[in-house]
């Protein structure tokens, strides 16, 4: 390795740090994907159709809050960098916002409906102050794209795991805490783990350096604009994420799934294992192959082949739980393409774009990431509200053959037509970024 290559190369300890601290968020973020939607409706009372319009308006408040977001982050000069600093101050409220969205306040139901609105929105905006400085941090770590995908790779496997923990882990500990009251077992568990994810995500603040520095001049907010608005690539990754919406309404659905469908709450955990488990081993071929494969191509038949098991999956029913665990794994294999490579590609486009207009905005690109993210959550969150309740879906009782059949659907047969759908712009993705190279 070159001298030039040894600058660029990220220290291992700020490796493990980044790791961590994107392990950490994520408890704090599948907390919110699993189990929120489930805990306002099961745990809180409120109406499946209620709490998929909350979830909705939420992200359509973040198509501003996001970008705005960005733009103050990207604005930020401190000694300590331009990201470090929100990843100081904003660890601890979202940790307390997040064990609030579990509490029961023992208010009638429109007073609870309040507090979810206030409670959740205010998580979202605290949630952003976390999420656009921490991605946007791989842009910063090196200027190489060989090393930023080594990091992004591994950084990767901790947030999945991350994920996992929490999903996995949640239901089991709510379990052995309360078996009697499932209100009192998920407030007291997502307590617990709370307390993990937010020292681990302040060690993004106390661990990881940024190393490319900012530029000193401070773009104004059309300027910002018209770089989003210019950056094609980067669009088409968002339009992707969008069109692949229902694939997130897998980790939504699961408790329900497990208790209503498979008739044991107690499987949420072990079916969201099999995902976790794929996901991870997909991420390390996936970096393999983009060696010689492009990212975007990697990422379409991945999507192709998710589009597939998830068909086979809805054929062949949910009778055979060997089965279930099987198509749930593949499912989570086939989703490592998308989860390491997406934030790389952004990067690339963040690099293409200083080339071509001389203007770097990190922040901004990532608050589109992070948007389309929560937006795919939101979306997925609205429709798997309306279709519990069009199939006549209630809390805590036997379901009705029409609900079963919807909550099947939500795992299997629409996020495989989403899968299918996310294709279509990544086929035009290489050919705009080589217009952005010329």
């Amino acid at each position: 390795m070159n001298s030039t290559a040894n600058a660029e190369r990220v220290p291992s300890s700020v490796v493990a740090s980044y790791t961590v601290a994107l392990g950490g968020q994520n408890i704090l973020f599948a907390i919110q994907l699993n189990f929120l939607m489930f805990a306002f409706t099961d745990l809180l009372g409120l109406l499946p159709a209620a709490v998929g319009t909350l979830l909705l308006l939420a992200r359509v408040f973040d198509a501003v809050n996001d970008p705005l977001m960005g733009y103050v982050v990207d604005r930020t000069r401190t000694r300590w960098g331009k990201f470090r600093p929100w990843l100081l101050i904003s660890p601890l409220p979202l940790g307390l916002l997040t064990v609030a969205m579990f509490y029961n306040p023992g208010l009638p139901p429109t007073e609870t409906l309040i507090y979810a609105y206030i409670v959740y929105f205010a998580w979202t905006i605290i949630y952003t102050l976390t999420d656009v400085p921490i991605w946007s941090l791989t842009a910063t770590m090196s200027r190489d794209v060989q090393e930023r995908s080594r990091v992004v790779s591994i950084a990767r496997v901790g947030s999945i795991i991350g994920i996992g923990i929490a999903a996995i882990f949640v239901p089991v500990v709510a379990t052995l805490i309360a078996p009697e009251s499932k209100q009192e077992g998920y407030f007291f568990s997502v307590l617990l783990f709370t307390c993990i994810a937010v020292p681990a995500l302040s060690l993004a603040f106390f661990g990881v350096r940024e190393q490319v520095a900012p530029k000193k001049e401070q773009y104004t907010l059309a300027q910002q604009f018209k770089w989003l608005r210019d950056n094609r690539p980067l669009q088409l990754l968002v339009i992707s994420s969008l069109l692949g919406f229902m694939s997130v309404a897998g980790a939504t659905i699961v408790p329900y799934y497990a208790e209503y469908v498979l008739g044991n709450l107690g499987l949420a955990g072990p079916l969201m294992g099999a995902v976790i488990v794929g996901v991870i081993a997909g991420i390390f071929p996936t970096m393999y192959l983009a060696r010689y494969f492009s990212k975007a191509k990697l990422n379409i038949w991945s999507a192709l082949l998710r589009f597939v098991i998830g068909l086979a999956y809805f054929f062949i029913g949910f009778e055979n739980l060997p089965l279930i665990y099987l198509f749930s794994f593949l499912l989570g294999v086939l989703s490592g393409p998308n989860a390491v490579l997406i934030p790389v590609m952004i990067g690339d486009t963040i690099d293409h774009m200083e080339n071509k207009t001389g203007i770097r905005s990190e922040a901004i690109a990532f608050a589109a990431f992070t948007f389309s993210n929560k937006a795919s959550s939101g979306l997925a969150a609205w429709v798997t509200g309306m279709l519990l309740a069009l199939t006549g879906y209630i809390a805590n009782q036997v379901q009705t053959g029409a609900a079963i059949e919807g909550i099947f659907w939500l795992v299997t047969l629409l996020p495989a037509i989403s899968a299918l759908l996310s294709i279509i712009p990544l086929f035009f993705y290489q050919r705009a970024i080589s217009r952005l190279k010329s």
